[in-house]
């Protein structure tokens, strides 16, 4: 059980310490900044330290209130600092020539947190979700700067371009299987074998996620990923059924077995879109990432209606193949989807598909049709694109009705409406 008070004041005292502690990190990056320590290694300490502190979070607060107040605090905190320059030992040089994109990894980290009490609730009385919760945050801490310390050492080296790099994947994955390890080994009674297995999972999941994201939301999506990993990892037995067909058509496996199949199905879903060249390396890691979700966490009405419209309109944007390539020129989305353009047809669904437990005690299966509502859409707006493409209609702006040429956002036509 967490503990119901450090001292008489209980959540109180330990969220004002906190506060304290968290702006007295802050206000020493700053000191050390400007005695010429680089931004990037204050950035660093910075986000290895409050890793670690989120990632003890469960073990010191009795609820949730307190690290939520915080983290909506620093978030906003952050967000203004961005815009108006201030904390520099934190934010000097985000979006130099040494880092890919302008970065919100300051305001991602909160709002990881804040993410995180609604996949799980690591204050409850579950003593398995603080676990999760420890090991998700406390790889956060300690590999995803491991990451980017080796692979900025091996740009530098090969004089790559900025960007992720296969050497600081590597790093990020054995450094996240060690910490699950670690955590593991000490928060659990778990055989040697499952932690090992455990271990690796979260390696796989963690790199995955840290490939995956850009501009500093990889702080999301490894949290994210990582906790749905850990929720979905249990001994109990997950079942699938056929809607209407339970008694026929049902499949009960081990939850650890499951999560090794999700793995396994994003790992397929991810090579074969790339080979069939449906999408682009990001948008292949991207859409391997929401089919593992959904194996892990999903159901058969989110796999028919997902992996359908997945399917189908990938297959309609390859009709008519040559005649779609001579529109690449001045379309903004070509037959070959990258991870942005994952992110605008599956965004939404992955969002519902995540809170659906957490809703699901109200709203019933809100989420659900959450999922099959923003699929619906973007399959809707999929073809209409691809059908009016190919009836050889001119577009125009929906905006003001000016004629465009095919391809472009916005543009719409009699076929495809």
């Amino acid at each position: 059980m967490p503990p119901t008070a450090l001292w008489p004041y209980g959540d109180l005292a330990a969220t004002a310490l906190a506060a304290a502690g968290l702006a007295a990190l802050v206000a020493g990056a700053g000191v050390l900044h400007r005695r010429g320590v680089p931004a990037r290694a204050t950035r660093a300490l910075v986000h290895a330290a409050t890793g670690l502190a989120v990632a003890a979070m469960p073990f010191v607060f009795a609820s949730a209130t307190g690290p939520a107040l915080i983290a909506a605090a620093f978030a906003l905190a952050n967000a203004w600092a961005l815009r108006s320059g201030r904390f520099a030992g934190l934010h000097a040089g985000v979006g130099d020539a040494d880092r890919d994109a302008p970065s919100l990894g300051t305001v991602a980290f909160p709002v990881a947190l804040l993410a995180g009490l609604v996949l799980v609730d690591p204050f409850g009385a579950d003593e398995s979700a603080r676990v999760v919760w420890a090991v998700a945050f406390a790889t956060l801490a300690a590999a995803d700067p491991a990451a980017a310390a080796v692979g900025r050492a091996w740009r530098h080296r090969r004089a790559g371009a900025p960007g992720k790099t296969m050497a600081g994947s590597v790093a990020f994955a054995g450094v996240a299987a060690a910490v699950a390890v670690v955590v593991t080994r000490v928060l659990t009674p778990w055989s040697g074998a499952e932690i090992v297995a455990f271990a690796a999972a979260v390696a796989v999941v963690g790199a995955a996620c840290e490939r995956a994201g850009r501009g500093g939301w990889d702080n999301l999506w490894i949290a994210a990923g990582l906790l749905v990993l850990g929720r979905a990892w249990t001994p109990a037995p997950v079942v699938w059924a056929l809607p209407g067909l339970a008694e026929v058509a049902s499949l009960a496996v081990d939850g650890r077995v499951h999560v090794a199949a999700a793995l396994a199905v994003g790992a397929a879903v991810g090579v074969l879109s790339r080979r069939a060249r449906f999408l682009t390396a990001d948008g292949a890691l991207a859409a391997g990432l929401l089919a593992a979700t959904l194996v892990a966490v999903g159901t058969w009405a989110h796999a028919l209606s997902g992996g359908g419209f997945f399917v189908l309109s990938s297959l309609l944007s390859r009709i008519g193949r040559r005649r779609a390539a001579a529109l690449d020129a001045v379309s903004e989305k070509g037959s070959v989807r990258d991870a942005g353009q994952v992110l605008a047809n599956g965004g939404v669904a992955w969002a519902c598909l995540l809170l659906d437990p957490a809703v699901a005690g109200v709203w019933g299966a809100l989420g659900l049709w959450g999922w099959i509502g923003a699929f619906a859409a973007a399959a809707a707006d999929t073809w209409a694109t691809e059908i009016g493409t190919l009836a050889g209609q001119r577009p125009r702006l929906v905006t003001n009705g000016r004629a465009v040429a095919p391809g472009t956002s916005g543009g719409i036509t009699l076929a495809g409406t």
